[in-house]
């Protein structure tokens, strides 16, 4: 059976509905790693806007850290990184002194 060309255009469109409509799009970000790769660059602490930590589970074997940056972009770091443990105590002492 073969099927007209106007059907196939329109499935992919379907399916991008389906996934908005039912969240479908969102689930399926949960559930897988986030970074397909980090960089180790050190970042100077003026120019996060904000840090994430994703710990491993279910949906990721490893740990995953996403720092967004003033400007919007995001960049996947390398988690063993040992900038980035100076940086986040940098952080948690700024944080826990604005209480």
């Amino acid at each position: 059976m073969e099927w007209p060309g106007n059907v196939l255009c329109i499935l992919p469109m379907l399916q991008k509905i389906s996934a908005i409509l039912y969240g479908g799009d969102s689930i399926m970000r949960e559930l897988r790693c986030q970074c397909i790769s980090t960089v180790s660059t050190p970042f100077h602490k003026k120019h996060i806007r904000s840090l994430e930590v994703t710990p491993n589970g279910p949906h990721c074997p490893r740990v995953e850290v996403i720092v967004t940056l003033r400007n919007g972009v995001q960049h996947c770091l390398n988690p063993k990184a040992k900038w980035l443990t100076t940086v986040v105590k940098k952080i948690l002492k700024r944080n826990s002194q604005k209480k």
